[in-house]
């Protein structure tokens, strides 16, 4: 009984050990990716069925440019850039992308910084704590144990910046005064 008792818990720790680990922590969503260098940003929020346009001009000021062209809110659109360099979070290979509703997902941010490809985040469901988010990031260099592009877990603040209309991104006043 002993020796089947021991080589049961041997098989068990062993099997444990194979497993494709659940979760490594602390990988950044996006690596290098730096939100001073960003001139436009694509937002496709087909939960709530929003699509929008914003563009930095040549002074840093940025505007909303589709579905109409207007100013923009810059605090807002500075905070979800924010958002995206600082997320980080562990990897999840366990949950399929039906699952995360990532197959297709529920919002897809697209980031362009000048010469370099734009950045493409696809956003899917609340995790079940409530805390995080499951997103995707093509090209990111952490990969599933299928090879595909690695799900990770962030903090819920980028799913609460993007659930917003696009009356939120406008600016309150049509004309601004200069400051002298």
């Amino acid at each position: 009984a002993v020796l089947v008792a021991g080589l049961a818990w041997a098989t068990g720790r062993r099997s444990r050990e194979l497993r494709p680990a659940a979760h490594v922590y602390d990988q950044a969503l996006c690596a290098g990716f730096d939100p001073e260098r960003a001139t436009r940003v694509r937002i496709d929020n087909l939960e709530r069925g929003v699509q929008l346009t914003l563009e930095r001009d040549a002074r840093g000021t940025w505007f909303l440019t589709d579905p109409l062209a207007y100013p923009a809110v810059g605090e807002l659109v500075e905070l979800l850039l924010a958002t995206i360099a600082s997320a980080r979070g562990p990897l999840d290979a366990l949950t399929s992308l039906a699952d995360a509703h990532l197959d297709p997902p529920l919002a897809v941010v697209e980031v362009s910084t000048g010469a370099a490809p734009a950045w493409r985040l696809e956003i899917g469901r609340v995790d079940l704590d409530g805390q995080r988010v499951f997103v995707r990031v093509p090209g990111h260099p952490a990969r599933s144990p299928a090879g595909e592009a690695a799900v990770l877990l962030v903090p819920r603040t980028l799913y609460t910046t993007l659930d917003r209309n696009p009356d939120d991104y406008r600016f309150p006043r049509v004309t601004s005064l200069a400051r002298t």
